[in-house]
């Protein structure tokens, strides 16, 4: 069953692909934000740049039609992505793969919508396909592949995309553009990490010698905390459920068993992150704007993923 292409609200005749390019509007701004603001990017500047960006896409909107603007705006928005990430000493890579994931999830809405009202269900196993690969290269960036490569992979999956749906001959130009934009963006990227000043091999030595005994001490640990924890004494559901006294004596140990368990789970997390920094040839470069760690503020916290000006206040 189709979907009507237009429907009428209050007199108004509405494109019926309207209600999908909202939803699928807000999922990728949730989406950029959400994941932004936990990989250490401030979030009013988070805030501020999808403000930009939708003022950006509704000037022109209100001129053209979204279709025939699709090509300007892709070009235009990855280059004022740039921009603005120069202006504010991010790491422009990680805001590309950021902004290109949380579009394609919004992106993969609207083609619902297409689907839906054109009735070309032949296209669903290339939809199911897409947003399969952009959760993946999504869950992958920055651990097995270096940052950047989600945004150039994305992008040719998107030329892909565009040519299996709408073969025009006009667009070529376009699709060209954005696959010389890919292919430019992983020359770059391969330059700067060529480029960086590697540790020297016996200081990355001692600080991967550190983080491997810090990992072991912590899982030590956790194990400590499991076994002291009330709550797995055994035979307690039989001794101690009916008494409310125990009850309220254990809560206290309890709960300060949790809180030192989820501090210890923080800092495991941390160490596998730098472990896999270390295993990407990033080690020693700030997640968040892409400088370089102070070599001090490493051989005391060799954890750390990010500069002194972008670490967390509890490990600044």
């Amino acid at each position: 069953m189709l979907i009507p292409q237009t429907f009428i609200l209050f007199g108004l005749t509405i494109n019926s692909l309207l209600p999908f390019a909202l939803v699928g509007l807000i999922v990728a701004c949730y989406v950029f934000w959400y994941y932004g603001k936990r990989e250490g990017f401030d979030e009013e500047k988070l805030f501020d740049l999808i403000f930009i960006t939708l003022v950006f896409l509704a000037i022109p909107l209100a001129i053209k039609p979204l279709v025939e603007f699709i090509p300007v705006f892709v070009i235009a928005n990855i280059v004022f992505i740039v921009f603005i990430t120069k202006i504010w000493h991010w790491s422009g890579f990680r805001i590309l793969d950021l902004h290109s994931s949380s579009e394609f999830f919004g992106f993969a809405v609207y083609l619902v919508g297409i689907i839906l009202t054109t009735g070309r269900y032949i296209y669903i196993p290339v939809l199911l396909a897409f947003v399969l690969l952009t959760a993946f290269l999504f869950k992958i960036r920055n651990i097995k592949i270096k940052s950047g490569y989600a945004f150039s992979l994305l992008l040719l999956a998107f030329v892909v995309l565009c040519l299996f749906f709408e073969r025009s001959v006009k667009d070529l130009i376009f699709y060209a553009i954005l696959t010389m934009i890919s292919l430019v963006n992983i020359f770059v990227r391969e330059k700067i990490s060529m480029e960086k000043t590697s540790f020297p091999t016996n200081m990355l030595n001692n600080l991967k010698n550190k983080l491997l005994s810090k990992r072991k001490r912590l899982k030590v640990e956790q194990k400590k905390l499991q076994d002291v924890d009330p709550y797995n004494v055994p035979g307690r559901e039989k001794d101690n459920a009916e008494l409310m006294d125990d009850a309220l004596l254990e809560d206290a140990p309890k709960e300060l068993s949790d809180i030192l368990s989820g501090s210890i789970l923080k800092m495991q997390v941390q160490v596998r992150k730098a472990l896999g920094r270390m295993r990407l040839g990033k080690y020693g470069t700030c997640e968040v704007c892409g400088k370089p760690i102070d070599k001090a503020r490493l051989n005391v916290y060799p954890e750390a993923t990010t500069c002194l000006e972008h670490a967390p206040k509890e490990n600044a």
